[in-house]
């Protein structure tokens, strides 16, 4: 593996994306010899060694539910309703030939007797605001937030890894080493995440995001598709980048919306 720049040491890998490419490809030689002492190191957050509970609520009925219902199909989660304070009694959500129920008010999980079993659940909102909302809702009606769901085509790379309860990482998601998640996070397909990055509560980061190395980005940050965040850049709480912008200076005022190359205020 190719050294990773440290704070005031010289670097033999002159641009970051030759070091991540260097571990994507060790990975892909790892898997095809079928040697399991080469293959990546894996933190309990994997759907395979996880607890993860038979019973899940689903924070959200749209678009992102719908893939996170695909996703769980691969987990040892066997039942799922979904929350949507807006759908109409009676909704359902169609994914893989099954049909799950959407459910419009907290208290059923309090006064049906065959919801009994659904105490934990996960967020399935791209919006930070709106996970929030639902967040605390939930919380407020006894339940709590299950381990975040991370799909069998996730890689993470580094065991000294963390990352927090009630969210969602996508297949196609890269995270290298010494990674900090907060709590909520989503992670779109094919988001990559560098070293040492640390990332608040809250934050969504949409499909093909990069976010390089010894990044800061604070709670309910949104980063839209395709944006790219340079290394040791600072994002304040509740900042968001526009879908391709690419980040190259910190933003340090809280609620930015920026966008544009090099990304600017909107």
């Amino acid at each position: 593996m190719k050294n990773v720049r440290q704070e005031g040491v010289p670097s033999v890998t002159p641009r970051y994306e030759e070091y991540l490419d260097g571990i994507l490809t060790s990975h892909v030689m790892a898997e095809c010899d079928g040697a399991p002492g080469r293959h990546p190191m894996q933190l309990d957050q994997r759907p395979r060694m996880m607890s993860y509970p038979r019973h899940l609520i689903v924070l959200g009925a749209g678009g992102l539910a719908h893939e996170v219902l695909a996703y769980a199909s691969t987990s040892p989660i066997e039942h799922i309703v979904l929350v949507d304070e807006t759908a109409p009694d009676g909704t359902r959500a169609a994914s893989g030939g099954q049909s799950f129920e959407v459910v419009n008010d907290w208290r059923v999980f309090e006064s049906r007797t065959d919801l009994a079993p659904f105490r934990q659940f996960i967020v399935a909102v791209g919006s930070p605001a709106l996970k929030r909302k639902l967040v605390a809702a939930a919380l407020a009606h006894g339940l709590t937030p299950a381990p975040t769901l991370i799909h069998e085509h996730a890689n993470i790379y580094g065991a000294d890894t963390t990352i927090g309860v009630g969210g969602v990482i996508a297949p196609g998601c890269r995270l290298t080493t010494n990674i900090r998640i907060g709590a909520y996070p989503v992670l779109g397909i094919n988001t990559l995440i560098g070293h040492d990055s640390t990332l608040g509560d809250y934050v969504t980061c949409n499909p093909g995001c990069h976010v390089s190395g010894n990044v800061t980005i604070g709670s309910g940050v949104l980063i839209g598709t395709g944006a790219i965040v340079r290394e040791k850049i600072l994002l304040a709480d509740d900042v968001t980048i526009g879908a391709q912008a690419c980040v190259v200076a910190d933003i340090d005022k809280v609620g930015s919306v920026v966008v544009g190359v090099p990304a600017r205020p909107l």
